[in-house]
């Protein structure tokens, strides 16, 4: 099971996404399954020191896991995470008008399943979307 990350041709994680996949799913499946059946035979057959072998490979998921956690955050924070936005305007009248803007062409969004969209609040001052009054709101 890949786990394909959903932008092509707008950047990477910081591990190439080719890579990232087959580290992802060495770390989730296939080490931790390789550790249980070693220590399980290990039980059974005179299997080279189990307990270290185990050890080992814990030690491997963890620096393994690590790496993929730091990547992942390091491109969820990027601009490369998201699709495309949606710019949310409150006007005096109260009326949210919304602009949509998708980064990608009809191509490419015809063989998406989903698109990710950042949320980016154009505040005008006196606005209900202006900060000062969403924070009295909700200290009420």
């Amino acid at each position: 099971m890949t786990n394909q990350t959903p932008v092509q041709g707008k950047g990477t994680f910081a591990l190439p996404s080719p890579l990232y996949d087959v580290l992802k799913d060495t770390t989730q499946i296939y080490l931790p399954a390789f550790g249980v059946l070693y220590f399980g035979l290990g039980q059974i057959w005179p299997l080279y020191e189990p307990d270290k072998v185990v050890a080992t490979i814990t030690l491997f998921v963890a620096f393994l896991g690590t790496c993929l956690k730091i990547s992942t955050s390091s491109y969820n924070k990027s601009y490369k995470s998201v699709d495309g936005s949606l710019k949310v305007n409150a006007d005096a009248g109260g009326a949210i008008p919304q602009k949509l803007s998708v980064d990608l062409t009809s191509e490419e969004l015809a063989d998406r399943e989903k698109i990710t969209l950042s949320v980016e609040p154009q505040v005008t001052e006196g606005t209900s979307m202006d900060p000062r009054n969403i924070k009295r709101a909700s200290q009420n």
